[in-house]
């Protein structure tokens, strides 16, 4: 293949962004179908493989990205600026989305002076976010890759979600899950304070710090997965998987399936789901050249993942930030005046989330024509 990108990768991740979009879009979330929402405390639906589908990418994105380099070992403190440099762009640039909110409603309604919107800014913003942990298991990930030999990913992704596991219980042995006091929630209330979490009824933050420990086991399996891609070592891989999902079968016995918690089970589930999801596209692209160019757009997407999860959220906060008749958001008005009550409320948001998917496919489209890839 002359194209040095993995290209069916491409094409999981844009799909992985899609779901994320879509997720992210419907404007009515009070009503529409519930296998389109992320699940309130326990279980997976559809919303919540979007994430994780992501750390997944990542993590097989930077097995590529090693196996295309040269040899030579870029010296440590080198290679450790260049870390750190991207870690904190992606915190920032996530603690800047989170801000963005209050930034512009400031700009648009100045009710108040300035000192009153930093005082709101210093004391309500939320810290942790999705691509806050992104920076973080992107981080601790590439330390693991760089100091411990490749042999022993697995092996370190299994004693993260023990570690993990375990700790959670010793905290609480007679209910570690517990929505209302869990591990989670007590070190991100000891850390970032009520205040600068998610949610306040009920109290927890779904990208909380403790979380980041699993985060990273996730993106270890997805690096474990693309050496045996680029092994040609597929029935390892589909055992991996199919292991992986069992696993997880056999310890949501002891631990919840929990999106929130970003609990072992999940991540044996979602890896599991990741890995096959990763084989199917495999074999359609490498297999079926014919219906390749449906493809296209999606690796628009998957090229530029960041980009389109910020690019769409950001105009989704805009439309939310603009006030119309009747104190109604702009973004809600749309939705009231087009499609709102075709079939049912649950099928009419759901499908206002899918056309609004759908007009990002021309820039997708643009940016694949073009070969635009935007790197943070």
């Amino acid at each position: 293949m002359a194209n040095t990108r993995n290209i069916p990768l491409d094409i999981f991740r844009g799909l992985v962004i899609l779901n994320m979009m879509f997720v992210d879009s419907p404007p009515d979330f009070e009503n529409i179908y519930k296998i389109f929402v992320h699940s309130p405390w326990e279980g997976i639906t559809i919303a919540d493989l979007a994430f994780p589908g992501f750390v997944f990418a990542m993590g097989a994105s930077l097995a590529f990205s090693l196996n295309r380099k040269s040899k030579k070992i870029t010296r440590t403190k080198v290679w450790l600026k260049k870390i750190c440099k991207r870690t904190i762009i992606l915190f920032l640039i996530g603690i800047l989305f989170n801000a963005f909110p209050i930034i512009l409603n400031f700009l648009l309604y100045p009710s108040s002076n300035f000192f009153a919107f930093c005082s709101e800014l210093l004391n309500n913003l939320r810290i942790m976010g999705v691509l806050q942990r992104l920076a973080l298991v992107y981080f601790f990930t590439s330390l693991i890759i760089r100091f411990l030999n490749g042999k022993f990913l697995l092996t370190t992704a299994f004693f993260l979600l023990i570690i993990s596991s375990v700790f959670t219980h010793i905290y609480s042995p007679d209910s570690p899950f517990l929505q209302e006091n869990n591990l989670n929630i007590f070190i991100d209330l000891y850390v970032l304070g009520k205040n600068h979490i998610l949610y306040a009824n009920p109290l927890y933050e779904p990208e909380g710090i403790y979380g980041v420990i699993n985060s990273t086991a996730s993106m270890l399996l997805g690096v474990k997965s693309a050496k045996l891609i680029i092994e040609n070592r597929y029935r390892r891989l589909i055992f991996l998987a199919s292991g992986a999902i069992f696993l997880g079968g056999a310890w949501s016995g002891f631990d919840i399936v929990s999106k929130p918690l970003w609990s072992s089970p999940y991540v044996l589930f979602t890896t599991g789901f990741d890995i096959y999801l990763l084989v199917i596209i495999s074999i359609l692209y490498n297999k079926h050249q014919e219906i390749n160019k449906i493809f296209y757009p999606i690796l628009g997407f998957g090229k530029n993942p960041i980009f389109f999860y910020l690019a769409t959220n950001f105009m989704i906060i805009l439309l939310y930030g603009i006030k119309i008749q009747n104190e109604n958001y702009l973004y809600f008005y749309i939705y009231q005046n087009t499609i709102k009550g075709f079939v049912s409320d649950a099928f009419s948001s759901s499908l206002f989330a899918f056309i609004w998917c759908l007009l990002w496919f021309p820039v997708a489209y643009y940016f694949y024509k073009k070969n635009v890839v935007i790197k943070i």
